[in-house]
């Protein structure tokens, strides 16, 4: 897997990673990569190299709905 630094001010990442999805302040991810969803306040994402993305409590609602969506 490929980490990216980007700015943070950045508010949406769409132009320069389409696939990806904004799960918290500084945090992107590609939704290909993840494994599973950690419930919790806000929750954590596992992605399939074992790392653990804290997701935040208001990106928390859009992401599940996006991946209910998908089965």
């Amino acid at each position: 897997m490929k980490f990216v630094l980007i700015s943070p001010l950045k508010k949406q990442p769409a132009p320069v990673f389409p696939a990806a999805d904004r799960v918290g302040l500084f945090n992107i991810i590609n939704p290909h990569y993840i494994q599973r969803y950690i419930r919790g306040e806000g929750g954590q994402i596992e992605l399939e190299n074992a790392v653990y993305v804290t997701v935040s409590q208001r990106k928390k609602e859009e992401l599940l709905k996006k991946f209910r969506y998908k089965k």
